[in-house]
């Protein structure tokens, strides 16, 4: 989920058992010594601060948020429709609710579900919208099902089992480095949290700790018990900041405040503080600490411990900067230069500095396309328009991914909002109608060339959208008079672009002019040999000329060359079957 929003349960369901064949709850005698012994490893992901662990449901490969925050794991709406997964109500008395209220929830069931190579069979999953752009969550009814080790700035979180060596297995787990020790919450009934006490100014707080969460945050209430308060010395505005369900809420930062657990006063980045509301802390501890720190939940002892990560300087040191657009603009420069790694790295310190401003999250997506990190790249798209649901760029590099991915559907209502908020002269209408075309929504594809044709009179591209155009008419065998007026006016401005003879072909093959289509696929074919379309129009021209033997080569010549071209023919209603094309 989203920084620092939470789904909390108000009732409980049960739903599937993901702990693998053979593991036990109870504590076990340890096998090396005093030292917890791992069962599951999960290898991590960070995006920015956002540890993602890979998993696959129903065999498709997604990226999952690991958030030691949610009770339950979930996945998107958006995932579910993906996968078609069968959705039902969510079980009687369970809701979730967050800062913008409550949350519509469903269930899916998902054949299959693999992680760290286990798999399981029929499992639950909430589906919820509140996931503020994450595909999917892993939550406590994994990540607790036994004691669980946290080295994010490692890359790893494992699941260990429990040790009947008491403290002696934490000093096993510390290698003989330093380490802070905390109690926590039994984890029963409704309370399924990683949770203890702490303080600031001596004030005392419930204290939640939440991997999904990127930066710890102060609630407004507690802050103003502390002797904190919005506006003093030092305190200063740091914007809104969404929260789960929709709502947006006042933040503040405080760079000289620090908290108190385990007898360890912890400074690190600024602490924000917001208008929170009702919800079930004072102190929710993000992944800032986790990063920082070794963390080790020993639930069977009712304790966590953590340990500093040691800091090592990096192979390349690059230079601080004032703010994010700053970091942004570097990032940009270093994308443009090949320098991926450095700016991924900018992009996400600008993302941290404004985690309300998404179109850092676009740049960052496109440094991981660069690196063929899809799934990354979704994420942060996905992350991008869960905050600002009209953002253009945001909604047409995610309809190209989802069009990648053969999710026409959803890639096409990622293209309905990107026109609807476009401005009738907005350049991109062109790349919107392309992106239409890639799905075959002809009717839509053509509405937009023809939108953007009208609007850019002198555009050197001009011949390339009224051949489209042009084309997308032919397709659906409608306006056939005005498609072959695209066609010839793409040709008077560029005679040269012979795949224009083949869209005018086609126009020519609908309105049964079969000699001039014959002539247009001739001369296409006589430039472009391997043009199937051009084998197929012909074919059909010439058959329905009563040119058999003719039409029956070009039609095989066509095959050859793409053999689904008989199906598409026939999608298109270019001909009643295969059996039969004439």
């Amino acid at each position: 989920m989203n920084g620092w929003g939470r789904a909390w349960a108000m009732a409980l369901a049960v739903l599937a058992v993901l702990a693998p064949a053979g593991v036990s709850y109870a504590a076990e005698p340890a096998q090396n010594d005093c030292g917890a012994e791992p069962f599951v490893e999960l290898p991590v992901t960070m995006a920015g601060r956002r540890p993602l662990v890979r998993a696959k449901i129903n065999g498709v490969d997604e990226f999952f948020l690991a958030d030691s925050g949610a009770i339950l794991s979930m996945i998107s709406p958006d995932l579910a429709v993906r996968l078609m997964l069968p959705l039902r109500p969510a079980p009687k008395g369970l809701s979730m609710g967050g800062l913008g209220g409550a949350l519509d929830i469903q269930v899916a069931k998902a054949g299959s579900f693999e992680i760290a190579g286990r798999t399981v069979n029929d499992v639950d999953f909430i589906v919820s919208g509140g996931n503020a752009g994450a595909t999917g969550i892993i939550g406590q009814n994994i990540l607790a099902m036994a004691d669980t080790q946290y080295e994010l700035a490692t890359g790893m979180i494992r699941l260990v089992r429990a040790s009947q060596c008491g403290e002696r297995a934490a000093s096993a787990w510390s290698a003989g480095q330093p380490y802070a020790a905390m109690e926590i919450e039994p984890m029963k009934g409704a309370q399924r949290h990683v949770a203890g006490t702490g303080s600031i100014n001596g004030v005392s707080l419930r204290v939640v700790f939440d991997t999904g969460a990127p930066t710890t945050l102060l609630s407004l209430d507690a802050a103003r018990r502390a002797g904190i308060h919005p506006g003093q010395s030092g305190v200063v505005p740091a914007g809104l900041a969404n929260g789960l369900g929709g709502a947006v809420k006042e933040s503040w930062l405080a760079p000289l405040a620090s908290y108190r657990i385990g007898g360890r006063d912890i400074r690190g980045d600024a602490l924000r503080i917001a208008d929170l509301g009702d919800v079930p802390f004072d102190l929710l501890i993000g992944a800032d600490f986790f990063l920082a720190h070794r963390v080790y939940v020993a639930s069977s002892l009712g304790k966590l411990y953590f340990a500093s990560v040691a800091v090592t300087d990096s192979a390349k040191s690059l230079p601080v900067l004032a703010d994010a657009e700053a970091y942004g603009r570097r990032g940009s420069d270093l994308a443009i230069k090949g320098d991926i790694a450095d700016a991924i790295a900018d992009f996400t310190r600008a993302i941290e500095l404004a985690p309300n401003e998404p179109r850092f999250l676009v740049l960052r997506s496109k440094a991981w396309l660069d690196r063929k990190q899809d799934l990354l790249a979704r994420h942060d798209l996905d992350q991008a328009i869960a905050m600002k649901s009209d953002f253009v760029e945001a909604r047409l590099a995610r309809a190209m991914l989802r069009v990648a991915e053969k999710s026409f559907a959803l890639a096409g209502e990622d293209l309905a909002v990107a026109a609807r908020v476009s401005l009738p002269d907005a350049d991109h209408r062109i790349f919107i109608a392309s992106v239409y075309a890639a799905i075959e929504d002809w009717q839509k594809s053509r509405e937009q060339f023809d939108q953007w044709i009208q609007t850019h009179p002198g555009d050197a591209r001009l011949p390339v959208a009224l051949n489209a155009s042009c084309w997308a008419g032919a397709m659906l065998n409608k306006g056939l008079a005005r498609a072959l007026d695209d066609c010839n006016a793409a040709l008077s401005k560029a005679p040269e672009r012979f795949e224009i003879l083949d869209s005018r072909g086609m126009v020519l093959l609908r309105m049964g002019r079969f000699d001039d289509a014959i002539a247009d696929y001739g001369a296409v074919l006589a430039r472009l040999p391997n043009f199937a379309w051009s084998f197929y129009g012909r074919g059909l021209a010439k058959l329905r000329k009563g040119l058999a033997v003719e039409g029956k080569a070009d039609l095989a010549a066509a095959l050859q060359l793409e053999p689904e071209m008989s199906n598409k023919a026939q999608q298109i209603g270019l001909i009643a079957s295969a059996s039969d094309p004439r």
